[in-house]
């Protein structure tokens, strides 16, 4: 799989994640901290998702975490997972964006 190109590739990078891609994989699990795979389901903040792509992939590094966070927000990635059942939600409000915990997880069944 090609490394996202810039910014406007967050919907794919979700998408690597339920694909298993090795390398982000590997990333996410080593960084520890507040991000956590429990069953098929990940949990973690921004900063710490933004400082994993930063690690990883070139095109975040020379990115402010402000844009991320800007970009994230604005990207369709939901939409991009409806396709193949799966959302990012919040999974812990702690009441700031950069402290709340969300989380990959399947569609909820209606």
């Amino acid at each position: 799989m090609t490394q996202p190109a810039s910014i406007d590739d967050i919907p794919g990078l979700f998408l690597r994640l339920l694909d298993r891609d090795e390398a982000l994989v590997r990333e996410m699990t080593e960084q520890g901290g507040d991000i956590k795979e429990k069953g098929a389901v990940w949990y973690f903040s921004l900063p710490s998702f933004f400082a994993v792509l930063q690690n990883l992939y070139p095109a975040f590094a020379r990115v402010r975490y402000p844009a991320f966070r800007k970009a994230l927000f604005a990207s369709p990635v939901n939409q991009a997972l409806m396709d193949v059942g799966w959302q990012v939600g919040l999974s812990e409000s702690y009441g700031k964006v950069d402290q709340n915990i969300y989380c990959l997880r399947p569609v909820d069944p209606e």
